[in-house]
């Protein structure tokens, strides 16, 4: 019996194990504050950081396919359990196609990091097949994380949870849906050195591992039996 109850005890704790070790590995960009890779955080891309002619480009491509894996595989195993409601399934639906779409960003990178070679423009390299599937699997991440968020926030509003979880899924959600408007204004204006494009686009990734968070505390409740679910989760 003990045996037994330590193993459904894991069983409840791996997918959130795996979403808070995904968080940290989503957060890798953090290590350019010691690494100093030359990018302009205020105003340069994130994925300029693994782009294919930065020294330490791999390191940050490796860390984004760690996170996708470990938020896969922890999507796959709360997809197997019964979920309490339409948007709780509808944002782990989401999740795994965020991870899909980071695991496919970091196998096609940008090739080179226009904010420390001006003479690297980014526009004209977009017509390479590489830079052209990089954009689509960021932009398809990017709505995917804002989607998957939102509906876990829907998913928590409609269950008695405490006060400080609403809190903390709301504020991923605000904190996503600020950042990328913020980031797609400046890409659209085509003013990413006035408008702060890197730092729109941290703050992005801020709010993402954040809800990442939230995810692992989710996958914990999800694991609860279906009789415990509050009353009224649609």
């Amino acid at each position: 019996m003990p045996t037994r109850q330590a193993s459904s005890v894991s069983a409840r704790l791996l997918p959130a194990a795996l979403l808070v070790a995904g968080a940290l590995a989503y957060s890798s960009w953090v290590l350019d504050i010691g690494l100093v890779s030359g990018v302009d955080p205020l105003r340069g891309y994130v994925s300029e950081l693994g782009a294919r002619d930065r020294p330490l480009g791999a390191l940050y491509r490796t860390a984004d396919l760690i996170a996708a894996l470990l938020v896969a595989s922890a999507g796959a195993v709360v997809l197997k359990r019964p979920l309490h409601g339409r948007w709780q399934l509808f944002g782990w639906v989401a999740l795994m196609v965020f991870a899909v779409a980071t695991l496919l960003d970091s196998r096609w990178p940008m090739a080179c990091a226009p904010s420390v070679h001006p003479g690297c423009d980014a526009g004209s390299a977009g017509s390479s097949m590489s830079e052209t599937l990089h954009a689509i699997f960021s932009s398809v991440a990017s709505t995917a994380a804002l989607f998957a968020a939102a509906c876990c926030w829907l998913a928590i509003r409609r269950i008695d949870a405490p006060q400080w979880r609403r809190l903390l899924s709301g504020g991923s959600v605000v904190v996503l849906v600020t950042a990328t408007a913020w980031t797609l204004a400046a890409i659209a204006l085509r003013e990413q050195h006035v408008l702060y494009l890197g730092l729109a686009q941290r703050a992005q990734l801020i709010g993402t591992s954040a809800w990442l968070i939230v995810a692992a505390l989710d996958a914990l409740w999800s694991a609860r039996p279906a009789t415990s679910a509050a009353v009224g989760v649609k």
